[in-house]
């Protein structure tokens, strides 16, 4: 079973609809992260050597929602979280650039 691949306007309808079920996942380096990000949303440096041991601590029946700048990131986060049992997990189509063109909120990390 594959990721499912949802648009910025589908995903924030998401994240304003799903209360806490959802949890957001940004796969990009903490310096990118720092620079703005989704609000609520967790860094998970897929270049961090110890990213399987993060991912092996959260919980496999939750919901999540991965991005990174682009797509790359995210696919290979993505293919990684699923080959671990991940299966309830959605990839930014378009990834932040695509949300900051839409003009969607971010924060930035204080």
């Amino acid at each position: 079973m594959r990721f499912a691949d949802i648009s910025v306007n589908e995903a924030y309808k998401l994240i304003t609809n799903s209360g806490s079920t959802l949890k957001i996942l940004d796969v990009r380096t903490p310096k990118e992260y720092k620079s703005s990000h989704i609000d609520d949303a967790v860094n998970v440096n897929f270049y961090d050597d110890k990213f399987i041991d993060t991912l092996n601590t959260l919980e496999r029946g939750r919901s999540y929602l991965v991005y990174g700048s682009k797509e790359y990131r995210c696919e290979m986060a993505l293919e990684v979280m699923l080959a671990l049992g991940f299966q309830n997990s959605y990839q930014l189509s378009g990834g932040l650039v695509e949300w900051l063109r839409k003009k969607y909120p971010v924060k930035k990390a204080s």
